[in-house]
Order: C-alpha cells, then structure tokens, then sequence
C-alpha cells in the first residue's frame, strides 16, 4: 500500500467553490512549467496550499483532459534510485530525516504521481506559452460554467418552486429565499476573489510572455522595430504584474526583461556567425528563466 494512501484522508466530492478553479489553474501552471514533468500530489499539496492529499488528488483526477494519472514504472523505479542517493530530491523530501526520507522513497508508487497530458516523456520540455494560454482558458470557461450552472438553479427555484409553496408554509418559503440569496451572495464573494486574484495576474501573466515571445521572434527575423514594439509591450505588461510581485521580485523581473530586450536589439542587428547563434541561445535561456520567476512568483509557493 502506498505511503500516501495509508496517511490520506477520505477521498472529497468534486469541488464546487469557484476558488478551486483557481487552484486548478495553479496546478496546471505547475505541470506545464517545472523542470520535472512528474508531479507528485503530495507536493501539489505543499506548492498550492491545500489540506491533504486526497483534496490535490480529487483535483488532478476532475480534468483528464489536462492531466494523466501515474508514472510509469521503470521510470518511478530510476527516479527513485536518484532519490536514495540524495539526487533529484522534492523539497518536501529534502525536509525530511535520512531514515524517514527512504522509507518514504520505498515505498513510493505510481499512484503517487501524475502528468501533464502534454508533457508525458520523462525529458518532456516545458510548454509553449500558447498551450499554457489555452488551458487556463479551459479551466476559466469551466469556471463560468459553474457559475451559470448555480445561477440557473437559483432561478428556477424561484420561478417554479415559490410560486407552489402554500400558504401553510410561507414562512418555510421566505427561509428558502433567504438561503438562496445567502448562497448567491457566497458565490459572489468567490467569484469576485477568482476575479481579484487568479484572473488579473493570469491576464498580465499572459501579455508579458506573449510579448517576450513576440520579441525574440523579431530579434531573429532582424526586425528591429518589431522588437521596439515588443519591449514597449512588455513594459506595458510588467506594470500589471507589479500589484502582485515582492519589492525583490519586481526588482529581478525587470533587470531580466532589461537584459532580454538589449540582447534581441542586438541579435537584430547582428550579422550571421557565431555572434548570433550564441545571442540566440542566451535569449531562449533568459525566456525561460523569466517564465520560471513569474510562474513561481504569481502561482505557487516556491519550491527553492
């Protein structure tokens, strides 16, 4: 039997509150971005804040669409011979005493783990920003969803079902009114908590990096107005993921934006050679680092 299985709680019913959508969104952030495409839900459970693991694993199972359940087992087995030499250590394994972190590690099995359904090889390279784009779109339309689904619920309740209530139980019927408009006003706490967190830094998340990507396309078309254009895009950009970014991350975020941005104005104006080819593996490195800070930064407990 699994470690995790033994020390789990019941497993949850499907979440209904709008705020696991943005959890949701968390997760699938995470699984497009870590270095390691093998997510375990433990972990998930750490990284995005939630009680236990069968709640992380009642999440990841909802949307087969976007993630695929276990690791296969040669591949458990290598990992988890790294592991016992202290390589390719989680953090919440790093965190705990040598005996207890083998025993762990033992007994590890492929139920303990999950994968984007995107990134299913064990080399996987991270997403493309337009991938990444199109599942928080999914999961945001699912959001939605749900919302109109509770909103439709409350209308037909007040439509068919008051109207029949008796006159004998008229205060029962003033009590459910009451309770329907308690629970759309829940609602409408959590939609407007999704809408004040997750959706800006999503939205601000996605303009930076499109504009990031739009100027290293530039660069190597040697179109210098064009990466003009995309710098001016970015900044534009970072403004929006000021509000949710420590002094010391707004610090770094924008030195490497800086850096990003003279490299695809030289890379623009660079003749073919080694120059080049050297300027455009320093651009695609300084891509994925500012991908890694923001991800980290606006959608998960750091893993450092």
């Amino acid at each position: 039997m699994s470690f995790f299985r033994r020390n789990a709680a019941p497993k949850t019913e499907t979440f209904e509150a709008v705020e696991e959508y943005g959890r949701l969104a968390a997760i699938w952030v995470l699984s497009c971005n870590d270095e390691n495409p093998a997510m375990s839900y433990l972990g998930i459970m750490h990284r995005v804040g939630l009680p236990n693991r069968a709640a992380a694993e009642a999440l990841v199972h909802a949307r087969p669409e976007l993630f695929r359940k276990r690791l296969p087992a040669p591949r458990l087995e290598a990992w988890k011979t790294e592991m016992m030499q202290n390589k390719r250590l989680p953090r919440w394994l790093r965190e705990k005493e040598e005996k207890e972190r083998k025993e762990i590690i033992a007994a590890l099995t492929p139920e303990d783990f999950f994968r984007n359904q995107f990134r299913t090889a064990p080399d996987a390279p991270v997403t493309s920003v337009e991938l990444l784009d199109w599942g928080l779109e999914h999961i945001d339309r699912l959001r939605k969803a749900a919302v109109d689904a509770a909103d439709e619920h409350f209308k037909r309740v007040q439509t068919f079902v008051i109207p029949m209530l008796s006159t004998a139980v008229a205060v029962a019927a003033v009590a459910s009114g009451c309770w329907q408009q308690q629970q759309q006003a829940a609602a409408g706490v959590q939609l407007k908590k999704y809408e004040l967190s997750y959706g800006p830094r999503q939205q601000a998340y996605r303009e930076f990096m499109q504009a990031a990507t739009m100027a290293s396309s530039s660069a190597t078309a040697q179109n210098r107005p064009g990466v003009a254009d995309a710098s001016r895009n970015m900044e534009v950009a970072f403004y929006g993921l000021e509000p949710f970014l420590s002094e010391q991350e707004r610090s770094t975020v924008w030195n490497e934006f800086a850096v990003l941005s003279i490299d695809c104005l030289k890379l623009a104006d660079s003749p073919d050679g080694a120059t080049e080819v050297e300027l455009k593996k320093r651009i695609v490195a300084e891509r994925m680092n500012l991908r890694q800070q923001l991800t980290a930064a606006l959608f998960a407990r750091s893993e450092v």
